[in-house]
């Protein structure tokens, strides 16, 4: 693996690194979670998201873009339109056909129903705080919130990120978010800017080529 697909992946790495310790500590849990950027497996974003419950309902803006307001409002929509039934028809089979004294599908199903009822109300909670990231008033000149960023590595690899907010990251996908380390990094930046990201893999820089 070349150094220039290593810098790559590493910011991936602490992209996926914030969003998950953001949500240890807004549910209150202890301890890290390592990862991997070799291997990053598939659907962890939704995981984490969808873990965190009630305890991410808090009075802070969500910053969204129309694309990100449709997505979260087509999901929660499912949830409450098909999950939520599916779910409770689980419940139910599995209630009529066995006791629920050490029923292993019951339970199963009220841990699926608990995590698809706390994924309901962040949601609600996420949309409800909502502010829309307006693209006829978004600045080019600088980073901001709802560009995206063309940048080269020492390496001379070039990359694009959209800069999102924190319901919306998805840094697989480019998009990362404002509030991350190299979100953080990135604003305010004009073309041409050097930026320092720091990662555990040491200190990488990049050169912001085009702000669109």
């Amino acid at each position: 693996m070349n150094h220039a697909s290593t810098i790559h992946r590493v910011a991936i790495y602490v992209e996926i690194t914030y969003i998950i310790e953001s949500s240890t500590v807004n549910c209150g849990r202890t301890g890290g979670i390592a990862l991997s950027f070799f291997l990053i497996p598939q659907g962890l974003l939704s995981t984490v998201r969808e873990k965190e419950g009630t305890a991410l309902m808090r009075e802070k803006p969500t910053y969204l873009t129309l694309e990100g307001r449709d997505g979260l409002t087509e999901e929660l929509n499912h949830l409450r339109d098909v999950r939520r039934m599916e779910v409770s028809e689980k419940i139910r089979i599995a209630k009529e056909y066995t006791d629920t004294l050490d029923n292993a599908d019951f339970d199963q199903a009220r841990n699926e129903q608990a995590f698809v009822e706390g994924r309901i109300l962040t949601l609600e909670s996420l949309l409800s705080h909502a502010v829309m990231i307006d693209p006829e008033h978004v600045r080019h000149d600088v980073v901001s919130l709802g560009v995206k960023v063309e940048a080269v590595d020492e390496d001379g690899q070039r990359s694009v990120y959209a800069i999102v907010g924190s319901a919306e990251a998805n840094p697989v996908q480019g998009k990362i978010s404002n509030e991350s380390p190299l979100g953080q990094a990135l604003l305010g930046k004009q073309a041409g800017d050097v930026v320092e990201f720091t990662a555990p893999a040491g200190v990488f820089h990049y050169t912001i080529v085009n702000i669109e």
